[in-house]
């Protein structure tokens, strides 16, 4: 019941944003579009409309392997790494890109496995579908704060 009417609020805000046409700006992410904004939407039959839609896409492998770095994935084994280590590309690779999977992973490795790339085996990502990077992912972090001591 409150996560309906959280979503119904959420519904009327960004309504009221677009339709108001208010100089400003607000930013939702979302990975599914969202429907309720469709008459407001800025494309060729209505050039004025307040909210635009962006399909941002996946990371290519430069771009994640840096978001890997940045996030603490400094490390190969015992060794330092730059961003565009050839691990941390391999890792953007075998996640297609999925920037909150690169985020989930990156935070992993460093608060479980000491910012270690090679580690990224123990979730096993490569073994994931479309549809369950995500959840391998979290089952992970879950194992770990699970684990005694």
């Amino acid at each position: 019941m409150a996560g309906e009417l959280r979503a119904r609020g959420l519904k009327a805000l960004l309504a009221q944003l677009a339709a108001a046409g208010h100089p400003g700006l607000c930013i939702v992410t979302s990975r599914e579009w969202l429907q309720d904004l469709a008459e407001w939407v800025r494309n060729d039959g209505h050039p004025a409309g307040g909210a635009l839609r962006i399909d941002l896409g996946n990371l290519c492998d430069s771009n994640g392997a840096r978001l890997l770095h940045q996030l603490s994935a400094s490390r190969a084994g015992e060794v330092s790494i730059r961003p565009d280590d050839p691990e941390l590309l391999a890792a953007n690779h075998e996640v297609h890109g999925h920037a909150l999977t690169l985020s989930l992973l990156g935070g992993y490795l460093a608060l479980a496995h000491e910012d270690d790339i090679r580690r990224r085996d123990q979730v096993r990502l490569q073994d994931a579908d479309e549809g369950g990077r995500i959840s391998r992912v979290m089952a992970a972090y879950e194992n770990w704060l699970a684990a005694p001591g």
